[in-house]
């Protein structure tokens, strides 16, 4: 069994989604929903927008890396992404979601695990649209 970790920007609030990545330019990897507005039918209550490279599979990952990747491919959005963030009163999160594998001999210097950290450059990215940093590890 090997350690698992997923990275992705998320942004939510009440917004259509599909209008979202319209005004962006770029998809979500996936979207959510959940229910409607008495004032605005087509706005939901709570929506949710997410851009995520994928889950990677690994004995050791790096979080700092696929952080970093994962802003760069947002980075020719960015200011649209602060625009539209801003605009509609939105939230945005990194989020960092980690399942260790159980290990039964842990050598510390040859352990399998997860290397947290976030570049400069992620921390600017993030600090520009106002958004914050969540991690979540899960030890099976």
């Amino acid at each position: 069994m090997t350690n698992s970790a997923e990275v992705y920007f998320i942004v939510w609030g009440r917004f259509i989604p599909s209008q979202f990545s319209s005004q962006l330019g770029i998809e979500a990897t996936r979207t959510s929903s959940s229910g409607k507005s008495k004032d605005e039918p087509l706005k939901s209550q709570s929506s949710e927008w997410i851009f995520s490279s994928g889950e990677v599979e690994a004995d050791v990952i790096n979080v700092s890396q696929l952080a970093t990747d994962l802003i760069n491919l947002l980075r020719p959005f960015e200011d649209k992404l602060r625009e539209t963030i801003q605009e509609a009163g939105l939230k945005s999160q990194l989020q960092v979601k980690v399942d260790l594998a159980p290990h039964k001999v842990v050598d510390h210097e040859t352990a399998d695990g997860v290397e947290i950290g976030f570049t400069p450059e992620v921390v600017s990215f993030l600090s520009n649209l106002d958004a914050s940093i969540d991690v979540d590890t899960y030890y099976d």
